[in-house]
C-alpha cells in the first residue's frame, strides 16, 4: 500500500506524555495562563547568536528583538481582567459572528506572525467543519483558546496537521505514470515479442517500479517528520516551553528502526524556522518535492540557500550533522541551538501578540460584516 495514502496512528504526533506536560494542568489543554514577561527574556542566546552568526542583517536582528522584549517588561499589566472580559464576551456573541472573529484573527496572524507553525488552521472553521449544529460550540473552544495563550488547543492543532497532510498529499508531484506505463508494455509484449525483449522489459519495469517505491517511501518520511516538528513546536508555544532540538531528535527517532529520513524531515523543518523562513514557505517546499531521492527539488534547495546566508554547509543529512557536531561542540550545532532558543524566546511573545489581538476583535463593539451578505 502507498505510504503516503493515510495518517496511521504511529505517524500521528502523539499527545506529551506526562513526563513532558507542562505543569499548568488546570483550564483548557494545551494553554496556560501568561507567564511573567520576564520568563520571556534569555538575554545570553540573543547575544550568543550575535557572536556566532556569520550574517550581520540577522545578527543584528537578534539583538533587536533582545531590546524589544526587554523595553515590553511589565506590559502585561491588567491582561488577566481583559481575558476574563473577552471570555464572557465569548458566551455572549452569536456563534457566527464569533466564528467571523476567529477568521479575522486567522487572516490577521497571517501577516503579523508568519512565523507560527499551524498556518492552515482556518480549516477547522470552514464549512466542512462545521457542517452541524453541535460542532458550533467548537467555536467558542477555538476562540477562548486563543485569548487563554494566544493558540490553539492540542486537540484541534491534531486537526490542522490532518490538513497539512492533506495539502501535501494533493500536491504530490511524483507520478506513478512512467511505472505503469512500463508494466503495461511488458503485458503487451508478452506474447507479441522474442523472450529477450519481454525479460528486458521486465527488468526495465521493475526499475522504474523500484524507484517510484523508493521516492515516495522518502517523501512520506520526510513529511511525517515535518508534521511531527510542527506539533511540537505549537505544543511548546502554547506551553511556552523552550525545547530543545537534540531534545526533540532524540525524542523521536531512533537510527537502529531506520528512522534517518524522518528525523532528517524533522530538523529540516525546525532549521528553516530558525531561518525566519514563514511557516507557509516551508510547508510549500515538502508539500512541493517529489522527493529528496532526486535532484533539484525545492526543500533541499531551500535549506541549503538559507544555509548559506550563515555560512554553514550539509553534507547530506542534516540531522546526522546536527548530531555529530553537537557531541563535539562543533559550529553548525551551536549555532542551529542558539538561534533555536532566540526562535522560541521570540515566538512565545506571539502568543501574547495574539492574545491581545483576539481580545481587540471580541471586545469590538461594532460586528463585522456578515458573511451571509456577500
Amino acid at each position: 500500500m502507498n505510504p503516503e495514502l493515510s495518517l496511521s496512528p504511529r505517524d500521528t504526533p502523539p499527545c506529551p506524555s506526562s513526563r513532558q506536560s507542562s505543569p499548568y494542568s488546570h483550564g483548557l489543554e494545551g494553554t496556560l495562563p501568561p507567564p511573567p514577561v520576564e520568563a520571556l527574556i534569555p538575554p545570553s542566546c540573543f547575544e550568543k547568536a550575535w557572536d556566532l552568526l556569520n550574517c550581520p542583517t540577522l545578527a543584528n536582528t537578534m539583538l533587536e528583538r533582545q531590546q524589544i522584549l526587554k523595553d515590553e517588561l511589565g506590559g502585561s499589566a491588567g491582561m488577566d481582567r481583559k481575558i476574563e472580559e473577552a471570555k464572557a464576551r465569548i458566551q455572549n456573541l452569536e456563534p457566527l459572528i464569533c466564528r467571523e472573529r476567529i477568521f479575522q484573527f486567522v487572516r490577521w496572524q497571517a501577516t503579523a506572525t508568519p512565523e507560527v507553525p499551524l498556518h492552515l488552521a482556518s480549516r477547522i472553521i470552514d464549512d466542512r467543519a462545521l457542517e452541524n449544529d453541535a460542532s458550533l460550540s467548537r467555536i467558542n473552544a477555538i476562540a477562548e483558546s486563543l485569548v487563554t495563550s494566544g493558540f490553539v488547543q492540542d486537540d484541534m492543532a491534531r486537526e490542522v496537521l490532518g490538513h497539512l497532510h492533506e495539502d501535501i498529499l494533493a500536491k504530490n508531484p511524483l507520478s506513478k505514470g512512467p511505472a505503469l506505463l512500463s508494466m503495461a508494455f511488458v503485458a503487451a509484449s508478452y506474447n507479441a515479442f522474442p523472450p529477450p525483449i519481454v525479460l528486458a522489459s521486465m527488468l526495465a519495469s521493475a526499475v522504474l517500479i523500484r524507484a517510484y517505491q523508493s521516492a515516495s517511501w522518502a517523501r512520506h518520511e520526510y513529511t511525517m517528520g515535518y508534521l511531527q516538528e510542527v506539533f511540537d513546536t505549537h505544543t511548546a508555544l502554547s506551553r511556552g516551553e523552550s525545547p530543545t532540538i537534540s531534545r526533540g531528535l532524540q525524542t523521536h527517532y531512533n537510527w537502529d528502526r531506520n528512522e534517518r529520513f524522518r528525523a532528517d524531515g524533522y530538523m529540516i523543518a525546525r532549521t528553516l524556522r530558525i531561518l525566519e523562513v514563514p511557516s507557509a514557505v516551508i510547508h510549500e517546499a515538502y508539500a512541493t518535492t517529489a522527493s529528496v531521492e532526486i535532484q533539484d527539488q525545492p526543500l533541499v534547495n531551500l535549506l541549503v540557500e538559507k544555509l548559506d546566508t550563515i555560512h554553514l554547509k550539509v553534507s547530506g543529512c542534516l540531522a546526522a550533522d546536527y548530531l555529530e557536531s553537537h557531541k563535539s561542540g562543533g559550529e553548525l550545532a551551536e549555532t542551529l541551538d542558539a538561534l533555536n532558543e532566540c526562535y522560541f524566546a521570540w515566538a512565545r511573545r506571539s502568543g501574547r501578540i495574539h492574545q491581545n489581538k483576539m481580545i481587540e476583535l471580541l471586545l469590538d463593539k461594532e460586528p463585522p460584516p456578515s458573511p451571509l451578505a456577500t
